[in-house]
């Protein structure tokens, strides 16, 4: 039996439809990681747009307001694919929530703010959670090689969902 991982998706636009159907084919195309996501909420500010996108990519809800995904007991991962200077705050508040943080590329517009994104994982991570990480997908390998220095080292993934983000990462798009 496939292990279920709920998904609480931030953005409908482009990269929330590619993360949706990419969440949708998994099972097709790596049956062996034996995990299926589960499509719980689509998030977006537009209620009538967000409520349309949901029903079109096959989530089970929605919400206008990412505090109210992120408290919500239904959902296990925060995947953050809004414009670039959203991630910071949503992805903060989704680790002091004690989601599982994806966040698109790039994850903030500086590496100070990236260090705060990690931080706030780090301090919500306790002893019996070990699912509490963040996963930076697509990493713009231009940038890689003079920031990689300063990235902070907390981007790593737990072993129980390494193979989603890394299954999830189905190249640039």
């Amino acid at each position: 039996m496939a292990k279920q991982v709920r998904i609480g998706l931030v953005g409908y636009q482009f990269m929330g439809k590619a993360h949706s159907n990419a969440y949708r084919q998994l099972h097709r195309f790596f049956p062996e990681l034996g995990v299926e996501p589960v499509l719980k909420a689509l998030c977006g500010r537009s209620e009538e747009k967000v409520k349309a996108a949901a029903e079109k990519f096959g989530f089970e809800s929605y919400e206008t307001d990412y505090r109210k995904l992120v408290e919500r007991d239904d959902i296990d991962i925060i995947d953050i694919v809004t414009p670039g200077d959203t991630h910071v705050e949503i992805a903060i508040a989704a680790a002091k929530a004690g989601k599982m943080v994806f966040c698109e590329k790039p994850l903030a517009s500086s590496v100070d703010k990236v260090q705060q994104m990690c931080d706030a994982v780090n301090a919500a991570r306790s002893a019996d959670s070990d699912a509490l990480k963040m996963s930076a997908k697509n990493f713009d390998r231009r940038k890689q090689a003079t920031a990689a220095p300063r990235i902070p080292t907390a981007l790593n993934i737990s072993e129980k969902l390494a193979p989603l983000a890394a299954a999830s990462d189905f190249g640039n798009f």
